[in-house]
């Protein structure tokens, strides 16, 4: 995967959704495959996500990047809950249906003001969890575009890279944010947003990206948000030009497979785009996301079909 656009593993259920175990299987066999670059925040996996990612990387494992985020802390999860979690996890494999319900019950993640003292000990803890003394990319993680821009965050940002724990500072938030903080400094190598034909985000600031090119660019959210796939699906059987646009493009079979597909390559095609966040925790699908990055991609085509799609 040298060149172009590379995958990368997306961390965010690790530890919380998904178990230790399956986690780790999960690293193991995106590493095997190639796989270099692991995405993981404070408040992922309500918490548990860096001390996953840090055991994984504890190992003699080379070329791993890990890009890590400040300023999202997790939710508060009880000795109960984390005690009912493997039966959560059992049941959702006999009901998976009931996804919705127990995602709406977690306990909500907090953003928090970004100021000097919350960024240095963030870094702090988040070294300590994922057994490292350097972060790779260190994100602002939800910054308003005030924060991004703000001098006394940039400073900050530049003292970490200065005393070696941080080697890159990136803003993984909206448009708004990423504008504000380019702007604002050259400490700031990369950007992370989302990317879908609801949030054709990197449309947006592909003008901004193309004079920037220092800048790291990495995306996800490539599914985008829960019941898009099913309401692409019921647009297909309303919109005849829908399926012309789907065929035009080369995609057919299943409409289900169909579609996943063509997300993952919308994802995929854009030449200003270097990573692209997946959660691959089955071997089919890290295998198929893997195989879909040596195919042609015909990236206008896709623009087409997502120009009629349209998502309440």
């Amino acid at each position: 995967m040298s060149g172009g656009v590379r995958l990368g593993l997306g961390c965010a259920s690790m530890g919380s959704r998904k178990s230790r175990t399956e986690s780790r299987a999960a690293l193991e066999r995106a590493y095997e495959a190639g796989i270099r670059w692991f995405d993981v925040a404070p408040s992922y996996g309500d918490g548990a996500a860096e001390e996953v990612l840090g055991e994984f990387c504890a190992g003699a494992r080379p070329g791993i990047t890990i890009a890590t985020k400040v300023g999202i802390l997790p939710g508060h999860v009880s000795l109960a809950k984390t005690l009912i979690r493997p039966a959560v996890r059992f049941a959702l494999t006999l009901a998976p249906g009931l996804r919705g319900a127990v995602k709406r019950n977690r306990p909500a993640a907090m953003k928090q003001p970004l100021t000097p003292a919350l960024m240095t000990g963030s870094v702090e803890d988040s070294l300590r969890r994922l057994r490292t003394e350097r972060i790779d990319m260190l994100f602002l993680h939800g910054a308003t575009a005030e924060e991004a821009a703000d001098p006394a965050v940039i400073e900050t940002a530049e003292s970490l890279i200065a005393a070696g724990k941080v080697a890159r500072v990136g803003i993984a938030s909206s448009p708004e944010a990423i504008r504000a903080g380019l702007a604002a400094s050259p400490v700031y190598t990369a950007a992370q947003f989302a990317n879908n034909p609801l949030e054709p985000q990197l449309q947006e600031l592909q003008p901004l990206l193309d004079s920037r090119r220092d800048v790291l660019v990495s995306t996800h959210s490539v599914i985008g948000s829960a019941g898009m796939i099913e309401s692409i699906l019921a647009q297909l059987g309303d919109d005849p030009q829908l399926a012309v646009a789907f065929a035009e493009a080369g995609y057919s079979g299943p409409p289900r497979t169909m579609i996943s597909a063509f997300l993952a390559d919308y994802a995929l095609a854009p030449e200003r785009t270097d990573i692209v966040l997946m959660s691959m925790f089955s071997r089919s699908n890290l295998e198929n996301n893997i195989a879909r990055l040596s195919r042609p991609r015909d990236y206008d085509a896709m623009v087409r079909i997502a120009t009629r799609i349209k998502i309440a």
